[in-house]
């Protein structure tokens, strides 16, 4: 399906396009992916099937990659127009093949995460902890 893409190179998303549909067919790039909503760990580099109800977007994570987000709380009261001042969480997806993982923010910030030391955090970064 030409119609799924990838955010940045640690994110899948499919859009189901089709009205009614609560499946959809997705062909997800080589490697190791988590779906965001069950936590199933699906090999890419094949066409996997997946639900796809109304309320839910088909999301994969790169296994081992860190994303940052906007807590959820934060994101159910709004972002408005101090969205920099608002606290940020970063999540790692699974063990990092290499046992480290690092992301830049958009300011240029550094969020990494290592077996050996864990996290690094700039101010205003928490984590949501470590694999298992």
């Amino acid at each position: 399906m030409a119609d799924a893409f990838g955010f940045g190179p640690a994110l899948w998303v499919a859009p189901v396009l089709e009205e009614g549909a609560s499946e959809r067919e997705v062909l997800l790039p080589r490697g190791r992916w988590i779906e965001s909503w069950s936590g199933a760990v699906v090999e890419g580099g094949r066409e996997v099937v997946v639900a796809a109800p109304l309320e839910r977007i088909p999301v994969w994570v790169r296994k081992g990659s860190i994303v940052v987000t906007y807590a959820a709380g934060t994101v159910a009261a709004g972002l408005g127009e101090e969205e920099a001042a608002k606290p940020l969480v970063a999540a790692l997806w699974g063990e990092p093949p290499l046992g480290r993982a690092a992301a830049r923010l958009a300011d240029g910030r550094r969020v990494a995460w290592s077996a050996r030391g864990g996290w690094e955090l700039p101010a205003g970064v928490s984590s949501a902890g470590t694999p298992s």
